[in-house]
C-alpha cells in the first residue's frame, strides 16, 4: 500500500470531491465490510486529511465542466 505511481491520466473522482459525501462513503463501506475482510486497511482514510497533498491543475488538464453532475453544477452558481 506505500507503492505509489504516476500515469499519464488525470482522474476526477467527483462522488469523493465533497467531505461530507467522503463522509457518509466511509460509514456505508465500514458497516458493509466491518470485519475489514474485503480492505485490511479498513476505510476511515477517505475522511483522513492528515496527508493530503494538492496542487492546481495545470489549465490543459482542467475539469471539463460541461460533465459535471447537476448537484455540483448547482453548487458552483452559488
Amino acid at each position: 500500500m506505500d507503492k505509489c505511481e504516476l500515469t499519464d491520466y488525470n482522474l476526477y473522482h467527483l462522488k469523493m470531491l465533497k467531505k461530507a459525501e467522503r463522509i457518509k462513503r466511509m460509514k456505508l463501506y465500514n458497516s458493509i465490510d466491518s470485519d475489514k475482510k474485503m480492505q485490511a486497511i479498513g476505510y476511515d482514510y477517505l475522511v483522513d486529511e492528515k496527508d493530503m497533498e494538492l496542487q492546481r491543475i495545470p489549465f490543459r488538464k482542467r475539469y471539463d465542466y460541461r460533465l459535471l453532475p447537476i448537484d455540483l453544477k448547482k453548487a458552483k452558481e452559488k
